[in-house]
């Protein structure tokens, strides 16, 4: 700094009695000296004046033979251009030659600088000046020991002789005393430490870059006896040791660890780490440390930087060699050197300088210029105070820099093992603990009662004490339950505790080490009394309980975890290992029934078993659903053992299909139920008392694991536990089960036995009778499977059996249409009035059922795929005990399905044993139950008008009816329902007949309305339904709008004279077609079975209209055609030349006529519907004949009718009495009458025909 004149003192001193010419010009100096104060910072400043000869006269101070002055700094001060500047001016005051020169001038001349320098320049060359003078003055640090920089690396380092010798008594002669092995270190003379300035070592390695500004010694020995510190202290007995062979220095620290890395030179190795902490006898490893150190600027200005080489020689000599003996290294770090390089230590004590004096000399050289140097030096150190370290030390130097820099090797106390656990973990290692990972209670059942402390090491067998741990209550902790005994289990991880006394329910419980335990393989690791009281869980079962199995996780004590699959028999069928390795039964151990302290036996834990996403865990064991098709049972290493395909197939060891590949989730369509467990599409099912499956819900079974501990694996449709009904989930969750694609069964269950199902493909539709009361579904008998190829295969058999397996799915349920079932690719339909057909879509018919109880197949014109469309449900319905398919029911009656019309034919009978048994037949017909509820479908369209005809209308007769026909009956009490209908013309329906009154008949089945005036010749009339009609069931009504055209009819009989061929019966279930004369008796009957039956009797007469028996009428009534008469739905025709048969529609033949006057029946081959009626030719009406080809029908005379062919013989009499007389004759032959006029059809074609040729 600057002084002004009031901080200048000028004293004179005496010229020393010498003359200027007895003295050299170089040392001739007046007596002027200036000293220079500043009360502020206790520095002073002083200039001794001294003329020179012979100087130069650019410098008026030079000329004026000045020689010197000198200027003191006290502690952090030092040399610095504003006190030369100060010194200068003030010898330029007091010599009158320098008046007229400015300071400027006068130092640039001093500098040698150029006349008229900035004070800039000056101010650089005069720091430059003052650190030079510095550096001159500093004594090298190489200089001390006097033994060389290898030595001196070595020592640093903690090698060499002075750190491995230690005192000795040899034969009475005490050697390697320090104090003589060292006696070279200049430690009290004048060129000590506190004299000159010592440079810093950075040219040994230990002390190369210490940029955080701080260096440190740390001392593991003491070789030295009878001195200031350590344990060698000596020893007057004359040992020959004196003390000192393994004596430690005075501790003052804490070791933690050493990192190669930091001093790879000293430690010639370039990574790893040495940890200081606690040995296997649970003691410090490092014995007494002795650390100490000092600290500077981290920016290399102050004091401290400066003279840090001072610092360093007085506490690495002469405080810790030379006064105490203090040597050798920590193993891992050097015994001295920068901060960076030094083992991390919880503290450290300090030296700091406490102050220094600098005396600079100023002079003028022989050319003029200024010489600085540095004459005197008093620095003085002292140890850091009692709340001082090195730690606080370094950050109060370092407050304006980086403070905390230092805090990653200087830790403080108790924060060593965090230091290691950082240095370790830039390995990649983590520290050992041993602590109480869990505890808990044992399931209730368990006895007697016992809690489970779980460490996550193998502890010491001090934790197996009754003493060792308290069970309190967290309530009321005075509250305990007595420990009785103590064990270790599980490799020693483990402590099992059995209580006096049972836990109180609801109370929650904690568990704490009253007493300090040991890690086993490291004791030094412990957990400490009390530092722990972890609260105390309640266990569960590791297993799931489905029926009489158990999926349980196994063997508490073994290395591996297991989980088996096991029968309350005591026998295990499956062990999964968490290798990924299987073992099948059957074994006894692994078993989840065993006992509780069974080596083998059931597990219990925290964790349990939790369901979660289309999962459940079983603690460490994961079963899942992974896709649609694959369920995976995985341990929580990854490891697979199992993977069940839905095809039926089983595989393992595909990692790929692992259950954690994703968390459990949320419990999601995984649940327990009563008899089986469901994940997903999957079931593990209890099925029988012998059996546990695993299942997918398509149908295919993977395994089956029998109790007797075999395995049975699939693929395999039985035994599938999807054949089950849904029940309630105990555990876990019924919600979110996805939909199946496709998602509907295609099963129809008709009554409580009975499915209609396809099965295991397409191709199959089998009718299925549920298994008998406590039996399982294997016990299911399959009465009928009907084939896509167009075939029928009966049972009894358990295949394809839709209680027993899992029918197909497609994207509908099974589908009611127009009279139709459709079961996905088959339907069963009703073709017409008389056949119900079972199809497959590729239009083969498997079985046919016809109205007369019979059954047929393969008759691919019944396809019920004839019509594409299946139709809006039209009468075609399930209930409760039958499905109605218009006028066909499947219903279950008793132990039977049956198929039946509702003409009172049953065509086919399914027993529960798989039994079949067809029509046709009369009993078990399933018509004679009401409908009920309607579950599916609709009754709609059921009952129906069928037809409606005007009666024959004959002039002057009265009053015109019309009679409406339905398919169901109509119910006694609808008589007078004349109201419900109308009957209108069907081209302007303001036009109407009104109905006078209406008559029931046929059973409710015909309803005749008595019309109040006649129809209008040539117009079309139509019956309609104004009102719902009930029928005889609630359930079927015909419907309001139901209309049907009426047809306008005539008699189904033809005329022959006195007799008439007629059909007769209506309301008959057969149809039947008669000879009768008008004297009201009957000859002959024919019936469609192909039956005849003769006269003499009354009924079936074709002229007793008022008799339900009589004549009948129809729209088609009689027609003429190709040598052929139709009387409706008879046929009266020459087959050949020889014969003339009398047809049914349905191909009965009921008679043949021979020309060789003999009569025959039922020889179908003579049918007169092989082909068809054709136009009229050779068959004719005349007044006493009816001709039909080459035979007649005629009235012979009054009583008699014959039937005779023209070659002259008559084949049969039928007389007015009603009896017959058959040929051959050749009486009563009409063919000896004239030729008359046809009334009806056509004689054309008689003589030309060549069929008679």
């Amino acid at each position: 700094m600057r002084f002004d004149a009031s901080s200048v003192l000028l004293l004179s001193l005496p010229a020393r009695g010498l003359c200027r010419d007895d003295v050299d010009p170089r040392n001739a100096v007046d007596g002027i000296v200036l000293v220079a104060g500043d009360e502020s910072s206790g520095r002073t400043h002083q200039y001794d004046g001294r003329r020179r000869r012979n100087l130069q006269t650019s410098s008026c101070l030079a000329a004026s033979n000045f020689d010197a002055a000198s200027f003191t700094t006290i502690d952090d001060d030092t040399c610095a251009p504003d006190l030369v500047r100060d010194v200068v001016s003030a010898a330029m005051a007091s010599n009158a030659g320098c008046n007229a020169t400015s300071l400027t001038s006068e130092l640039a001349s001093l500098l040698g600088l150029p006349e008229g320098s900035i004070d800039a320049d000056l101010d650089a060359a005069l720091r430059g000046r003052c650190d030079a003078a510095f550096r001159a003055s500093a004594v090298e640090f190489r200089k001390i020991t006097r033994r060389g920089d290898a030595f001196d690396r070595e020592f640093f380092a903690g090698g060499s002789d002075w750190n491995d010798q230690y005192q000795v008594d040899v034969g009475g002669r005490v050697r390697h005393v320090l104090g003589e092995d060292a006696s070279g270190i200049p430690l009290r003379d004048s060129d000590s430490a506190g004299v000159r300035p010592i440079g810093f070592p950075s040219y040994l390695p230990t002390f190369r870059n210490c940029d955080l500004g701080a260096a440190m010694c740390c001392y593991v020995s003491d070789r030295q006896a009878n001195d200031a510190g350590g344990s060698c202290e000596g020893d007057d007995s004359g040992a020959s040791d004196c003390g000192c062979a393994d004596a430690d220095p005075e501790g003052n620290t804490d070791v933690c660890v050493a990192s190669m890395a930091d001093a790879t030179v000293s430690n010639r190795v370039k990574r790893g780490l040495a940890v200081y902490h606690l040995n296997d006898r649970v003691e410090a490893a490092e014995g007494d440390v002795n650390c100490l150190g000092l600290a500077w600027d981290s920016t290399d200005v102050g004091s401290h930087y400066r003279y840090r080489g001072n610092v360093l020689f007085d506490l690495s000599f002469k405080q810790s060699l030379y006064d105490r003996g203090y040597v050798k290294n920590i193993p891992g770090a050097p015994m001295c050197g920068c901060i960076e390089q030094m083992p991390t230590v919880t503290r450290a004590d300090c030296t700091k300088i406490t102050s220094i004096f600098e005396t600079y000399t100023l002079s003028i050289n022989d050319v003029g210029l200024l010489e600085l140097k540095l004459s005197d030096a008093d620095v003085q150190y002292g140890p850091c105070g009692s709340d001082e370290d090195l730690s606080s030390h370094y950050k109060q130097v370092n407050a304006a820099n980086t403070p905390d820099a230092i805090d990653t090797k200087l830790v403080g106390e108790g924060n060593c093992l965090r230091a290691i656990d950082a240095s370790m973990g830039t390995y990649g290692y983590r520290r050992s603990v041993l602590e109480v990972r869990e505890a808990f209670l044992a399931p209730s059942d368990v006895s007697p009662p016992r809690l489970r402390v779980h460490f996550n090491v193998a502890a010491a067998d001090g934790a197996a004490g009754v003493d060792s741990f308290k069970v309190r209550d967290v309530a009321n902790s005075a509250a305990e339950l007595a420990v009785s005994s103590a064990s270790m289990k599980q490799g020693d991880t483990v402590v099992e505790l059995e209580l006096s006394s049972a836990p109180v329910p609801g109370t929650t419980y904690s568990v704490s080490n009253i007493v300090r335990l040991h890690k086993k393989v490291a004791p030094m690791v412990t957990l400490e009394p009390g530092v722990v009281s972890r609260t105390v869980a309640t266990a569960s079962w590791d297993h799931i309980q489905i029926g009489n199995w158990r999926l349980a996780r196994t063997c508490e004590t073994c290395s591996m975890s297991h989980l088996s699959i096991s029968s309350d028999n005591a026998v295990t069928s499956q062990i999964f290992r968490d290798t990924g390795s299987t073992y099948p039964g059957p074994r006894s151990d692994y078993n989840g029934w065993e006992d509780v302290d069974s080596h083998t036996g059931p597990t219990y834990s925290v964790e349990g078993v939790t369901f979660g996403d289309y999962a459940v865990q079983i603690r460490d064991w994961r079963i899942r659903q992974i896709d649609p098709t694959h369920l995976s049972v995985t341990h929580n290493n990854g490891n697979v053992a199992r993977i069940y395909r839905s095809d039926g197939t089983v595989h393992g060891m595909v990692n790929g299909f692992s259950g954690y590949i994703k968390p459990l989730g949320e419990p999601s369509c995984a649940y327990l139920a009563a008899t089986y467990l469901q994940i997903g599409d999957w079931r593990f099912g209890a099925y029988d008392a012998h059996h546990l499956s695993v299942a997918h819900r398509l149908g295919m079974t993977s395994v089956i694991y029998r109790t007797d501990g075999n395995v049975h694996p699939g693929p395999r449709r039985d035994y599938n536990a999807w054949t089950f009904p849904e029940e309630e989930a105990l555990l876990g969750s019924s919600e979110g089960c996805a939909p199946l694609d496709p998602p509907f069964p295609n099963v129809l269950q008709v009554g409580s036995n009975w499915r209609l199902a396809q099965m295991v493909d397409g191709y199959h539709l089998s009718v299925s009778a549920r298994q008998p009361e406590g039996t399982s579904g294997n016990g299911a008998q399959t009465a009928m499977i009907y084939a896509a190829a167009g075939r029928a295969h009966g049972g009894p058999r358990v295949d394809y059996n839709a209680w027993g397996e899992v029918p197909t799915y497609s994207d509908s349920p099974p589908r009611f249409g127009a009279r139709t079932l459709e079961i996905d690719r088959w339907r069963i339909r009703q073709i017409d009035d008389a056949h119900l057909s079972v199809t497959h879509e590729n239009g083969n018919v498997a079985r046919i059922y016809r109205s007369d109880g019979t059954v047929h197949g393969m008759v691919n014109g019944f396809s019920g795929y004839r019509t594409p469309a299946l139709g809006d449900p039209t009468c075609a319905f399930l209930t409760e005990r039958f499905v109605q398919l218009g006028d066909w029911r499947l219903g279950e009656i008793g132990d039977h399905l049956s198929v039946g019309h509702r003409g009172g034919k049953t065509s086919f009978i399914y027993r529960r044993d798989g039994t079949t048994y067809p029509g046709p037949r009369t009993d078990y017909n399933p018509w004679n139950f009401a409908i009920g509820a309607i579950l599916r479908g609709s009754a709609g369209g059921c009952a129906s008008i069928s037809d409606a005809s005007f009666v024959p209308f004959e002039s002057g007769a009265s009053p015109a009816k019309v009679v409406v026909e339905f398919n169901r009956a109509l119910p006694a009490a609808a008589g007078g329902v004349e109201d419900s209908f109308k009957v209108r013309d069907a081209a302007n329906a303001t036009s109407e007949l009104d109905i006078a009154s209406s008559i029931l008949k046929n059973r409710g089945s015909t309803l005749e309305l008595v019309l109040a005036s006649a129809p209008s010749p040539g117009v079309s009339y139509r019956v309609s339904a104004v009102d719902d009609v009930p029928t005889g069931d609630p359930a079927e009504t015909v419907a309001a709008g139901s209309a049907f055209d009426i047809a306008v009819t005539s008699w189904d009989y033809l005329q022959v004279g006195n007799w008439r061929l007629a059909r007769t019966c209506e309301t008959c279930s057969r149809s039947h077609l008669s000879i009768s004369s008008d004297n009201a008796l009957t000859s002959q009957i024919f019936t469609e079975a192909g039956t005849t039956h003769p006269g003499p009797r009354s009924d079936y007469n074709g002229w007793d209209r008022a008799s339900l028996s009589g004549p009948t009428y129809s729209a088609s009534g009689v027609r003429f055609g190709d040598f052929g008469i139709q009387v409706r739905d008879w046929r009266v025709r020459q087959i050949d030349k020889n014969h003339l048969s009398v047809t049914h529609e349905d191909g009965n033949v009921a008679r043949i006529y021979r020309s060789d006057g003999t009569v025959h029946g039922t020889v179908n081959g003579f049918s007169g519907y092989r082909t068809a009626l054709g136009e009229p030719a050779c068959a004719y009406l005349t007044a006493t004949y009816l001709q039909v080809g080459d035979w007649r029908f005629g009235v012979f005379d009054g009583s008699h009718f014959s039937v005779s062919h023209r070659l002259g013989m008559t084949s049969m009499i039928y007389r007015t009495d009603g009896t017959i007389h058959p040929g051959p004759r050749t009486s009563h032959n009409t063919w000896t009458f004239p030729e008359r006029e046809a009334l009806l059809g056509s004689k054309e074609g008689c003589e030309t025909s060549p069929l008679f040729a």
